[in-house]
């Protein structure tokens, strides 16, 4: 989802449909985070990218511990979806900093997002 207005609608994970919408305040920076975020044509829109590189089973590890076993379901068919999605986007390659997930870099950055306040609803 590229965000053009100051708006954004959530996805109801549980009911798998879109969810509610939320007003984005202007003069807040604005950090949008996930797997699909860094794109050939989300690029431009930022004024700064990250890509957090991590080995797979750690992710697996972190993402089922984040969110419980209720989404190890569908683990397997997200994990293919994200495979496909770099290897047509190459995220790494288009990102200003690469950082390994693993690093003190990737604890200040959550640090930042608590600090700013996530409120993209999906937990991350």
């Amino acid at each position: 989802m590229i965000v053009r207005t100051h708006r954004w609608r959530a996805w109801d994970w549980t009911d798998d449909r879109p969810g509610e919408w939320h007003e984005l305040d202007p003069a807040r920076p604005l950090v949008i985070e996930g797997v699909g975020a860094l794109t050939k044509r989300s690029k431009p829109l930022a004024d700064f990218s990250i890509w957090v590189s991590l080995d797979d089973a750690t992710r697996k590890a972190r993402a089922l511990a984040r969110d419980g076993e209720s989404f190890a379901p569908h683990w397997d068919r997200w994990a293919r979806q994200e495979l496909a999605l770099a290897a047509r986007e190459n995220p790494d390659r288009l990102a200003d900093l690469v950082i390994d997930g693993r690093s003190a870099e990737v604890a200040w950055l959550a640090a930042q997002a608590a600090l700013f306040g996530n409120t993209s609803g999906d937990g991350a």
